[in-house]
């Protein structure tokens, strides 16, 4: 896995300066490059949680359909519906026996090693999930093992979110479907 590809200042730059909500989904990714084993942000769809951008467990961004055709139904048990549920974030173990759910994540990731723990950090707007954040840590270990050089991992994906929840959002209604657009203050 390669070193971090960008530094927490110019990480929470680039997300509040941007434009669009693409900008932020790629910043946030790019950001968990060399911090996580692997990464996924996910679009909540009514009670599903769906695949919008991905960083794969070999340590690169996956392809565009490689994790869009990742659909998750919120429902039952796992890391995502406890972050999606509680509307905080979840840091542990899988708290399905089986982890089906989680197993789907990792296959569309191409993860090969389960990891020990996993973060799932809720983006919110307007007291409502809107996107969840997947983090996991390198080869196995916890991420809260694996250290930034400026703080572990799980507090710089969840800080990163929070800078994003606090970027202007404005709704737009398109082909009877709310599309949240997400844009710099100004």
């Amino acid at each position: 896995h390669p070193a971090p590809r960008v530094s927490l200042v110019d990480a929470a730059g680039s997300i509040a300066a941007a434009q669009h909500r693409d900008q932020i989904a790629d910043d946030l990714i790019e950001t968990a490059q060399g911090r996580a084993g692997a990464a996924a942000l996910f679009m909540v769809r009514g009670q599903n949680a769906i695949g919008w951008r991905g960083l794969g467990g070999d340590g690169r961004p996956l392809p565009g359909a490689a994790i869009e055709n990742l659909a998750i139904p919120l429902g039952g048990s796992s890391v995502l519906q406890g972050a999606f549920d509680t509307q905080r974030t979840f840091h542990g173990p899988s708290p399905a026996a089986g982890r089906p759910i989680e197993r789907q994540v990792w296959l569309a990731l191409g993860v090969v090693d389960p990891p020990a723990d996993m973060l799932v950090v809720p983006i919110m707007v307007a007291h409502r999930v809107v996107n969840l954040l997947y983090a996991h840590g390198l080869a196995g270990r916890s991420i809260a093992e694996f250290q930034a050089e400026e703080a572990p991992a799980c507090t710089v994906i969840a800080a990163l979110v929070k800078i994003a929840e606090k970027v202007r959002v404005s709704v737009r209604v398109m082909t009877n479907r709310a599309v949240l657009v997400l844009a710099a203050p100004g």
